[in-house]
Parts: C-alpha cells; sequence; structure tokens
C-alpha cells in the first residue's frame, strides 16, 4: 500500500511539474516584448566605432511604391511643456536609447546625438553660442565626442564649435571641405589642426562614409561633388537607430536636395532637421515628397532678421502632414527613441508667455547698451564703448568705422543674424 501510494505521489508530481513546465514557455511566448532596438555587436572597448569608405549612392531607377501605413509610420509621442527643463535634461532616463538633443542656439544649428555607446555633434551654433553647447555636453557628462561634423562653414554652424574642439576630445572631424575667408572659419580650421597634431583626432571631408557606432549608423550622402555655393555644399548625413531614421540638412538648398534625388540617396526618413532654419530655397516640394518625414525640426532664432522660418517652408510642411517643431519657439528640442517609437520633449510649450516675453533675438547697434552689444561676435567692452560713441550707424556694414573690425570681421557678425541698425 505504501509503495502504491509513493508511486501515485510521484506521477501525480511529474504531471504537474510538467504542466508548470508548459505554462511557462506559453507566458515566455505571449508576453510583449518592451521597446528597445535590436543589438548590434558592440565594438572593441578601446574602439570609437569603425569607420567603412563606401561609394556613394549610384542612380536608381524610380519605382512606384506604395504610400505608408500607419502602422508603418514611427510613433510619436509628444511630451511639450515640462519634460525637458532648461539644462536640456529629461525626466525619464533609460538605456539603449537614442536621443537627438537639437539646441537652442538662437539663429543657427546644433545637434548632439547621445546614445549608450556613442556621441555625435552636429554644428555648434554661432560663436556667440559657443560657451551655452559646451554647458550643454557638460551638464550630460560628455567629456569625449565620437565624431563632430561642421556642415558647411558658415558662423551659425561652425562658431560654435571652436570652443569645443578646444575643451573636449573628439575622434573624428568631418566638415564640407571647403574654404571661407571669415575670421572665424580661420580660428575654427587652427582648432581642427590643433586637435589634428595632438594626435588624437582624424580629419575627414565627405566621401560616403558609413560610420557604425554601437546601435547608430551614420552615413554620408553628400555633397559629393561641388554643387557651387557653401549652402548646396553642406554635409548632409542620414542616421539610423534601429526602425527609427533621421536626416540632418545643414543648409542644403534646392539645388542640393534635386542632386540627392537624383544621385538616389536614400532620404526617406521618419526625422527631418529642415535645411536652412525654413528659408524658402529649401525643402523643396519634390524633396519632401521623397523623405516623407513625420517629424521635424527646425533651428531658429526667435524674431530674427531673415524671416526664418519662411511662410512657404511652414506650408510645404503642413501640407505633407509633418508635425513640427522650433528652437525659437519649443526652446531645446529633444528626440528619444529605442529603435522603435519617437517620443519629444520640449523645452518649452509652444505658447508659453514667458518665453514670448524674453529679449529680443536682434540687437540694435544704435540703441543697444554696452553689455548687449558685446553679445555680438568680436565685440568686447573697448568695441562696444567705440560703437556707442561713434552711433548713429546708417546699417551694420558702417561698423568697420569701428577700429578692429575688417571686412571678415564684419562678415562675421552679417551671418552671426544679431545686429541690426535702426
Amino acid at each position: 500500500m505504501n509503495v502504491n501510494l509513493r508511486r501515485i505521489t510521484s506521477g501525480r508530481i511529474i504531471r504537474l511539474t510538467r504542466f508548470i513546465l508548459a505554462l511557462l514557455i506559453l507566458f515566455a511566448l505571449f508576453t510583449p516584448v518592451a521597446c528597445s532596438p535590436e543589438r548590434s555587436p558592440e565594438p572593441p572597448a578601446d574602439s570609437q566605432g569603425s569607420l567603412e569608405e563606401v561609394d556613394p549612392p549610384r542612380a536608381a531607377a524610380p519605382s512606384p511604391e506604395e504610400p505608408r501605413t500607419e502602422e508603418e509610420d514611427a510613433k510619436i509621442t509628444t511630451e511639450p511643456g515640462g519634460t525637458a527643463d532648461s539644462n536640456g535634461e529629461e525626466t525619464e532616463v533609460g538605456s539603449g536609447l537614442l536621443r537627438a538633443h537639437f539646441i537652442d542656439v538662437g539663429q543657427g544649428d546644433s545637434i548632439l546625438l547621445e546614445t549608450p555607446s556613442a556621441t555625435v555633434l552636429i554644428d555648434g551654433g554661432p560663436r556667440s553660442a559657443g560657451d551655452t553647447v559646451v554647458q550643454y555636453l557638460v551638464r550630460r557628462g560628455i567629456e569625449h565626442l565620437d565624431l563632430v561634423i561642421g556642415t558647411h562653414p558658415h558662423e551659425d554652424h561652425i562658431g560654435g564649435l571652436i570652443p569645443v574642439l578646444q575643451q573636449f576630445s573628439v575622434s573624428t572631424v568631418i566638415d564640407a571641405g571647403v574654404p571661407h575667408t571669415t575670421r572665424t572659419f580661420d580660428d575654427y580650421l587652427s582648432a581642427i589642426e590643433r586637435a589634428v597634431e595632438s594626435g588624437g583626432t582624424d580629419y575627414q571631408v565627405p566621401g560616403g562614409q558609413r560610420i557604425t557606432l554601437g546601435d547608430l549608423t551614420l552615413r554620408i550622402l553628400g555633397p559629393n561633388e561641388d554643387l557651387g555655393s557653401l549652402n548646396d555644399n553642406s554635409v548632409v548625413a542620414r542616421v539610423d537607430y534601429g526602425d527609427i531614421s533621421f536626416l540632418f540638412t545643414g543648409d542644403a538648398e534646392a539645388a542640393a536636395e534635386e542632386h540627392l534625388l537624383r544621385i538616389g540617396a536614400d532620404v526617406d526618413v521618419d526625422v527631418l532637421k529642415v535645411a536652412h532654419h525654413g528659408s524658402r530655397t529649401s525643402t523643396s516640394v519634390p524633396f519632401l515628397r521623397e523623405a516623407t518625414p513625420s517629424l521635424a525640426i527646425i533651428g531658429v532664432g526667435a524674431d530674427n532678421r531673415y524671416g526664418h522660418p519662411t511662410e512657404e517652408v511652414l506650408s510645404r510642411l503642413a501640407e505633407a502632414g509633418v508635425e513640427v517643431f522650433r528652437t525659437d519657439r519649443h526652446g531645446t528640442v529633444v528626440i528619444q527613441t529605442c529603435g522603435r517609437d519617437i517620443s519629444v520633449h520640449a523645452e518649452f510649450d509652444d505658447d508659453d508667455t514667458a518665453r514670448e516675453e524674453g529679449p529680443a533675438e536682434g540687437i540694435n547697434i544704435n540703441t543697444a547698451e554696452g553689455r548687449e552689444l558685446e553679445r555680438i561676435v568680436h565685440v568686447g567692452p573697448e568695441r562696444a564703448e567705440e560703437i556707442i560713441q561713434l552711433r548713429p550707424f546708417p546699417s551694420v556694414d558702417a561698423l568697420t568705422r569701428v577700429h578692429g573690425i575688417g571686412p571678415g570681421r564684419l562678415q562675421d557678425i552679417i551671418e552671426q543674424g544679431l545686429a541690426y541698425a535702426e
């Protein structure tokens, strides 16, 4: 009797164990997987990532494409107002995420791409924003940049890179490789030369590079030939992170956009950095039709004298169904993705009254006080005092009357876009 009881009990235990194991297998099969990008092999510990030279994209025969379904589009969650503090720090921090920080640098561009295994900086805004960019990186705990891209030599893109190159170690610098005649460009080149001479930095010009940094892949799409203007020769870069893609366009105008389409460059992305701060000369309808972004970011200064972004571009984006964020209205914008979905964290609400009542972006050289004048590039305390003594000025061009402001420095001042005369 005891033997039979033991056999029965043992049989029940075996059947119960099998039943529990079956339940566990079913639970594992049907449990949703948390949002995280598929992991690719990590680079060696002593590597900053791999750089692979590839051929420029070749023209491909156009083929009809099916329209995207709602399921195929990236899911976008918008969280404006209070989700990023004035330092650009998100309230939620996770692992395996790409954060694209569109830093508010006024009239200019500066974008930080940050993953657990990579740091990339695309442009640094105007020279007057250099400290802003440096402090932003410091607050993020960044000590080294894997890649810095200066899209083109205009002051509102490379000016802020000068202190970045002086204060941070950088593995690779890529820029358009075209010269400019301003003092800012000379100082920028000097900073690159010092970084290269230190032995830790590699300098490259666009050549179809494909750069892999952990889960992040960055491809240089252009330019692969001289397109005639500094803006059209902007470095254009595509970034892929899991299923999410970004396009960074510098100040590329319609000629550059047409060139990218002609050579068959892959510009179909989820997030578009709008070129040239929303100028009407960029973001053409044919280009938008191919890019099909769900989200667009415009780096632009409040009340800038260029009228950026233009109503033409805003209308094109609206007609294409693109959600738009602007640094003049939203402050620093941070896009966060795990490689599948997108969330947007804005420093300010679009109608934030405190921001609207803040100081205007422009500086009237005929009425501004000395401290405000010192925000203009190349204007220190002595030149600010001389400006006050010599005014009124009929135009910004007349600043060459000030000692030490020649044609080169005047060009930097004009490109900065702060100074005006009324």
